[in-house]
């Protein structure tokens, strides 16, 4: 089992590590690899991987790397997992490289079945609260871009899943980088400085069809889904 291990002390390495969890085995919740991040403060958290189970029909395709968003660097770490034993930090993608498609705070990874990797990002370059998506080729781990124009961008965003056979991705809507960094205060809710809805987008064209407002306070914040 991977397990992303963001340290609580912001001057100390993040890392990443293999958990042994087959009850059979000699090494039974065990640490098998670690793999210690080599910048500071980054705070990893959601991961994902390289390549969709829906490329079943491509022969090519393998579940070899797992994507890092990093949520307080802006970093993206890429490691290569083929032996979980041996943890190896392969691609770093720095911040200045989000920054310079205007996102900031990447969130959560999904591979898709057209190969890439889109990673949800919070804020834009200065730490303003801008929702959008970042995109990676999944083989090269190169950039393609932001899944949405400047038009279709929300005020919010945090996790999202997509259903192409319905021609749909969906996302919540947390903070702003520089909101959520402060730490959190109950008026910032009420400033408007959170998030209260649910975005809809048509997949195949990355156009918003509809943002749903949830009640301000028992809405607010929507996270997972």
């Amino acid at each position: 089992m991977f397990v992303m291990c963001p340290h609580t002390e912001p001057s100390h390495h993040d890392m990443m590590c293999t958990i042994d969890i087959d009850p059979d085995s000699e090494t039974y919740c065990q640490v098998l690899s670690r793999l210690d991040f080599p910048n500071f403060g980054d705070e990893v958290h959601h991961c994902g991987w390289n390549t969709c189970s829906s490329c079943h029909n491509d022969p090519s395709a393998k579940r070899s790397h797992l994507v890092l968003p990093c949520l307080n660097s802006d970093r993206i770490y890429v490691v290569n997992v083929q032996d979980p034993r041996k943890l190896d930090l392969e691609v770093t993608i720095e911040p200045a490289l989000l920054h310079d498609y205007n996102v900031s705070m990447p969130h959560t990874a999904h591979c898709t079945a057209a190969g890439d990797v889109i990673i949800s990002t919070l804020g834009d370059a200065n730490g303003n609260n801008k929702g959008n998506f970042f995109l990676l080729d999944g083989t090269t781990f190169k950039p393609r871009g932001t899944y949405l124009d400047d038009e279709n961008t929300v005020p919010f965003n945090y996790d999202f899943w997509y259903q192409p056979r319905i021609d749909l991705l969906v996302s919540t809507g947390w903070g702003g980088p520089n909101t959520v960094k402060k730490g959190f205060h109950a008026t910032d809710v009420m400033k408007g400085d959170y998030g209260f809805s649910v975005n809809l987008f048509r997949w195949s064209t990355h156009e918003k069809i509809q943002s749903i407002e949830l009640p301000e306070l028992g809405g607010s914040m929507p996270f997972e889904i």
